[in-house]
């Protein structure tokens, strides 16, 4: 309980990408989107973004977007 852990979600050598938490989004054109609970934050480095998380359990997605 009240642990915290870093996540790494590979970018698969994709350059825009969308990640959903059990279907919420969390990342979208390069930026963390605020609101699904225990997410706290996000970062983008070395073709990974990587989330700061609380306890308990997760299930990210990552899918190729388009270029708008």
């Amino acid at each position: 309980m009240n642990s915290r852990a870093w996540v790494s979600v590979p970018l698969l050598e994709w350059d825009k990408v969308e990640i959903k938490e059990n279907g919420d989004p969390v990342w979208e054109d390069n930026s963390f989107i605020e609101g699904v609970e225990g997410i706290e934050e996000a970062h983008k480095e070395d073709g990974y973004i990587i989330f700061r998380i609380g306890s308990g359990s997760y299930s990210f997605r990552v899918s190729k977007t388009s270029f708008r």
